[in-house]
């Protein structure tokens, strides 16, 4: 951790540098006084509950998507292939979320 934040700050000064500013100037606030570290967030009971009912959404909506498929189509004016077509684009773009 402490490896990266010196990264970060060897980053900023050399940022800093060619832009012509000292090097203080680079790690203030936009009122002029220097940034806080920091803190991470603690996680509560509700954080989890909040992050695990948003979790199950997703495979709950492909249940009852699936099923419906045939009625989305007369519904909708479109083909099976089409209609078939968002279900490959939903995995695929739960595929790359998860990367």
């Amino acid at each position: 951790m402490d490896e990266q934040r010196d990264n970060t700050k060897l980053t900023a000064s050399l940022l800093a540098e060619e832009e012509g500013l000292n090097k203080e100037s680079a790690f203030a606030e936009p009122s002029g006084e220097p940034a806080a570290d920091w803190v991470v967030p603690e996680l509560r009971w509700y954080h989890w509950l909040i992050c695990v009912s948003l979790d199950m959404l997703g495979p709950f909506s492909t249940d009852s998507y699936i099923p419906n498929l045939p009625e989305m189509v007369d519904d909708l004016h479109t083909t099976a292939f089409m209609a078939g077509l968002t279900i490959q684009l939903n995995w695929i773009v739960k595929g790359f979320a998860h990367v």
